[in-house]
């Protein structure tokens, strides 16, 4: 007499149903993560665009902007990095370093505006539509104490992941999560 081997029915059942408890388990923790995941990306692409334009400025011994893509201070909409090689404060075409696409994903925005820092408080100024880089590396007319603030938020629902991004007049970033608390 032969045994077949394999699975019943009802073995098979039941590991189906423990899959699908698994997966209901497993799959709202990992969207929490991809979308954590998806704000650390997004805002670590602000610091490299920092990075990138100062090392330029040095590099070129000259000024390089970053500027929003479109006219304002509409910054979602991605940006670019250029070295003003005629030293008119003007972009063409021929002087673009790299442009960066809009942000991904719904109800994400990116807001930049000048900050000053009193004893250690950071007051947000008005909204800001370009930064650059001189040939030393500093931004460009910024005193130390002030610089550049970007909020980053993937929305209302997710303030824990919200980051304010601040990037002081030599350059440095420092990014740290955004407190829920003023905004609820």
């Amino acid at each position: 007499m032969k045994f077949l081997r394999g699975f019943t029915l009802l073995e098979l059942m039941i590991a189906i149903a423990i899959l699908g408890i698994a997966l209901g388990i497993a799959v709202p923790g990992f969207t929490d993560l991809l979308r954590s995941y998806r704000a650390q990306s997004q805002s670590s692409e602000i610091t490299r665009t920092v990075a990138l334009a100062r090392s330029e400025a040095i590099k070129r011994g000259g000024n390089v902007y970053v500027t929003a893509l479109t006219d304002g201070d509409n910054w979602e909409a991605g940006w670019r990095v250029w070295h003003d090689a005629d030293s008119n404060g003007i972009y063409a075409a021929a002087e673009l370093i790299r442009a960066f696409g809009p942000l991904g994903g719904n109800g994400v925005s990116l807001e930049g505006k000048s900050y000053t820092t009193v004893g250690g408080v950071v007051t947000p100024g008005s909204a800001s539509e370009q930064f650059r880089f001189t040939a030393q590396g500093l931004q460009q007319g910024v005193p130390p104490g002030q610089g550049l603030l970007f909020e980053f938020s993937l929305g209302d629902d997710f303030c824990p992941l919200a980051r304010d991004m601040q990037i002081n007049h030599i350059g440095r970033v420092s990014t740290a999560r955004k407190d829920c608390d003023d905004d609820n």
